[in-house]
């Protein structure tokens, strides 16, 4: 007894006219002889659309995306946001939309798209120190901080790629930089809510997106002094009952969710610094600001230098925090937060632990088979230890689980001894650390 087994059948190249349902009869009936399989009650012959579409003539050229872009958008700038990353489909609708208009505004998720295809991986991501849940950057700030990465399997480097198809057309590309972009906006409230921040459950990223849409939600603020338990339980799913009518949120579901909020007010200062999203800010970071500085106003009101000095965040880290807490607009939302009740201080609080693994700086990588990398790291700090989102070498050690990335690959360059899951289950257990 067997699975399902897959097959790919090689047929003549397919041009409009062509009888579809012939060239796939044939086709199949050819590669049954040679390689001697039958077709079966229920078996499934898929035919790619494409091919379908290009036998009908039933498709859209590039000049006809370019004249449908420039009928209905006017022919000024468009833009394109998100798109996932493709040579083929994507490629040549961009193609057209940049034939049809005179600027292009392109702006790509990263490190991924929205089905997991990478610009880079999140190794590389985890040591440019970026949160790409709020920043936004420009082609020169991508360029700086990550250089020309080509797609291990397609070999294409898809910002320069999609930049060469726009400009190609005569037209000019920019991005998007502002960190007041509407998607930019929805990406920072859903940010908030997330397990290392706020760790509010039941706020999915439809959900929110859907109170942006219909003006509850503009700032994390709002969760607190401005969403009302009723008002979310009117906000709509996005789908429909058999009947037709909007499947709305609901009075159970919403006082779940507004009970998670008022439960939020007291996560503390290291988990709000990390929800706001201030750039280059990741949890590690806010933890040490947190610990260091104690409370939110002790942090606005330091100096670049005093942020500077703090273990592990140097001058540009201080930049962008002094840069956050300039704008007006982001120091009335945290003192909203503060009249809301959110706790914008850190509890300080004696080690429950022996701090057998101070002065020791961790790096983990890779993939965990009885950790996720976030719990093995707290359990690191609660012994003592310096969890760290980068190799150095002042690196004490790296963990190294399946599919470890560039972490691993500076680690060996380097020098810093390399762990694996069990050494790392061991110091867990036992408190202490190998021999380096």
């Amino acid at each position: 007894m067997s699975g399902v087994i897959s097959r790919g059948v090689r047929a003549p190249i397919v041009r409009e006219g062509d009888d579809i349902i012939k060239i796939v009869a044939d086709s199949v009936v050819a590669a049954m002889a040679e390689d001697g399989f039958k077709l079966r009650e229920r078996d499934v012959v898929s035919v790619t659309e494409s091919v379908v579409a290009r036998a009908d003539g039933n498709y859209a050229s590039v000049d006809d995306i370019a004249a449908d872009v420039k009928a209905k958008l006017g022919g000024g700038t468009v833009g394109v946001v998100f798109p996932i990353l493709s040579r083929n489909r994507f490629a040549i609708c961009l193609r057209g939309i940049a034939r049809g208009c005179k600027k292009v505004v392109l702006m790509l998720s990263y490190p991924s798209d929205e089905v997991g295809n990478h610009l880079f991986d999140e190794d590389t991501l985890d040591d440019s120190g970026v949160n790409p849940y709020t920043d936004v950057l420009s082609l020169e700030d991508y360029r700086r901080l990550f250089g020309y990465i080509k797609h291990p399997f397609t070999g294409v480097d898809y910002v320069e790629y999609y930049e060469s198809v726009i400009r190609e057309e005569g037209e000019v590309a920019y991005r998007c930089v502002s960190i007041d972009c509407p998607a930019q906006a929805t990406e920072r409230l859903i940010h908030w809510g997330s397990r290392n921040a706020m760790d509010i459950d039941g706020l999915g990223d439809e959900i929110v997106s859907r109170m942006v849409e219909q003006g509850l939600l503009s700032d994390v603020a709002d969760y607190y002094d401005r969403l009302t338990e009723a008002a979310l339980a009117d906000v709509s799913t996005g789908r429909q009952s058999i009947d037709g009518d909007d499947i709305v949120v609901g009075k159970v579901i919403a006082k779940k969710v507004m009970a998670q909020v008022e439960e939020s007010k007291s996560r503390g200062l290291a988990r709000v610094l990390f929800g706001l999203g201030v750039r280059h800010v990741g949890a590690n970071v806010a933890s040490a600001l947190a610990k260091h500085f104690g409370s939110m106003q002790a942090l606005m009101t330091a100096t670049n230098e005093d942020i500077a000095a703090v273990d592990g965040i140097g001058p540009k880290i201080a930049a962008s925090v002094r840069e956050f807490f300039q704008v007006q607009k982001n120091v009335a939302v945290v003192e909203r937060l503060r009249e809301a009740g959110v706790v914008l201080e850190e509890e300080a609080r004696e080690p429950e632990a022996p701090q057998t693994l101070a002065g020791l700086t961790f790096v983990l990588t890779g993939t965990l088979e009885k950790y996720n990398r976030t719990d093995a790291g707290n359990r690191l700090k609660a012994l003592g230890a310096k969890v760290s989102g980068s190799v150095s070498k002042k690196t004490s050690f790296v963990v190294a689980g399946a599919a470890a990335g560039s972490k691993l690959t500076k680690a060996e360059q380097l020098g810093v001894p390399v762990l694996d899951e069990d050494a790392l289950d061991r110091i867990l257990t036992t408190g202490e650390a190998p021999q380096a």
